[in-house]
């Protein structure tokens, strides 16, 4: 089983073993493999994947993946200012404390 998102990594950006943070629009991949479960995240369109800092691997792909979106993501690109400023699709507050689980960096 394998599933793919792509979404704007939170603000502070998502923490990587391999090059430090990244930001932006990222793709992150969950897959499951003989019970193990991983997961990796790349730029949107990019070839090289990434390792996350941390990453959970307790529970099903499914769970694990709906968990890092949420955990990783941030606000979409709004529409118009007006939407911001009215804190339509803002992300996670970087004071939740799930905000700094998965490898990712705190803003």
């Amino acid at each position: 089983m394998s599933r793919t998102s792509t979404f704007t990594a939170r603000p502070g950006g998502v923490a990587t073993r391999e090059v430090g943070t990244i930001t932006g629009r990222i793709e992150l991949e969950t897959s499951e493999r003989d019970g193990q479960v991983s997961s990796r995240v790349r730029y949107e369109g990019a070839d090289e994947w990434y390792h996350l800092t941390e990453e959970p691997t307790i529970g099903s792909a499914e769970a694990v993946h709906e968990a890092l979106v949420g955990v990783l993501s941030g606000p979409e690109q709004s529409s118009t200012p007006d939407e911001a400023a009215h804190g339509e699709g803002q992300g996670r507050d970087a004071a939740d404390p799930a905000a700094g689980s998965f490898g990712g960096a705190r803003s």
